[in-house]
């Protein structure tokens, strides 16, 4: 019976659900969410949990969690080499004649491994991919940033038109 109780417990464990985070007025502005989120990646990290996942966040704990997230996906290695290979894209490509088309799409193998040591999930890594490659561009190379432009024209285009031929009459202005 013990151990059929441990196995449970332990595939509770697996995924880590934050329901609410509270911090009081009076002690808000001082970082304490910040540790408290830091604690929770920490936990996770150590604990090996599939998934941390934060249930209706209100969006300054959005905020928050987003802000950790950027950093730990700055600091990391195995981003590194993807995020070389789409700034170099950028760098060489020239798709403001539209003969060229570019995905900046993060390869699915960097999105397992970021699950698995940052306990982030793809949901929330593809919100930061984007902004990871804007924050690897030379803002001054316009070619890269237009190309950057193009790439994110096309992906709200998609989003909002859809990807089939027949867009019944939507344009995007």
């Amino acid at each position: 019976m013990e151990s059929k109780a441990s196995f449970r417990l332990a595939r509770c464990l697996e995924f880590c659900c934050i329901f609410q985070i509270l911090v009081l007025p009076c002690y808000q502005g001082e970082g304490h969410g910040l540790r408290l989120l830091e604690a929770i990646n920490y936990i996770a990290q150590s604990e090996n949990i599939y998934d941390v996942t934060i249930e209706d966040p209100s969006d300054y704990l959005q905020y928050v969690r987003s802000s950790i997230d950027c950093l730990r996906l700055l600091t990391f290695d195995p981003i590194k080499p993807a995020l070389s290979a789409i700034v170099s894209s950028l760098k060489e490509t020239n798709l403001s004649k539209r003969t060229h088309s570019l995905r900046m799409v993060p390869p699915a193998e960097l999105m397992e491994t970021v699950r698995q040591k940052l306990k982030i999930n793809k949901k929330q890594f593809l919100r930061f991919w984007e902004i990871l490659i804007f924050l690897s561009l030379d803002s001054q190379d316009h070619k890269s940033m237009d190309n950057f432009r193009a790439c994110i024209y096309d992906r709200i285009k998609g989003e909002i038109l859809g990807s089939a031929s027949g867009t019944n009459g939507k344009r995007l202005l």
